[in-house]
């Protein structure tokens, strides 16, 4: 069995150029071994899930003599606005660019709720990008058809095909 004959590390350094993006042999990882080792601890949270989580977090507090039970951010939004109330300006500062941000999110549902699902332009346009560009008309539903006789509840089918609406 022949042995692995490593190489010298002079004949290493001799076909090995170092410059930029090609660091020193020795001081790159070695195969299989990882940069950090250590690495993220498993189960450690970002900043944005650990302030959401402690936001949800029940609190007692009492308000007009009576206990009541409050998410921390409830809380925090409460007093926020009573010492707003009570004249303190650096809680006005805080306060008016939230009342704002909430204003504008508002807004912005209410344009998303806005849109009227029984238009039948919409409607139209949606069923022509699921039918792959073929033209279908809809039409307000009624009992009685174009032609005066009452509506049976089935499709007219799209011209062009055999699918219902047509006579034999």
């Amino acid at each position: 069995m022949a042995k692995d004959i490593k190489p010298d590390v002079d004949q290493l350094a001799a076909a090995y150029e170092v410059g930029y993006g090609k660091p020193p042999a020795h001081t790159q990882f070695k195969k299989g071994q990882s940069g950090n080792p250590r690495g993220r601890p498993k189960g450690s949270l970002n900043i944005a899930t650990t302030l959401k989580r402690e936001l949800a977090s029940r609190v007692t507090v009492t308000e007009n003599g009576r206990q009541k039970t409050l998410t921390k951010g409830e809380a925090t939004i409460k007093q926020l606005v009573n010492r707003s109330a009570q004249g303190d300006i650096a809680y006005m500062r805080l306060l008016l660019p939230a009342m704002q941000a909430a204003d504008a999110a508002l807004a912005a549902d209410e344009r998303k709720a806005a849109v009227d699902l029984t238009d039948p332009a919409l409607l139209s346009s949606l069923v022509a990008k699921f039918n792959h560009g073929n033209h279908v008309v809809l039409k307000a539903s009624s009992s009685v058809n174009d032609t005066g006789e009452e509506a049976t509840g089935e499709s007219p089918g799209v011209p062009g095909t055999d699918e219902g609406g047509g006579h034999d």
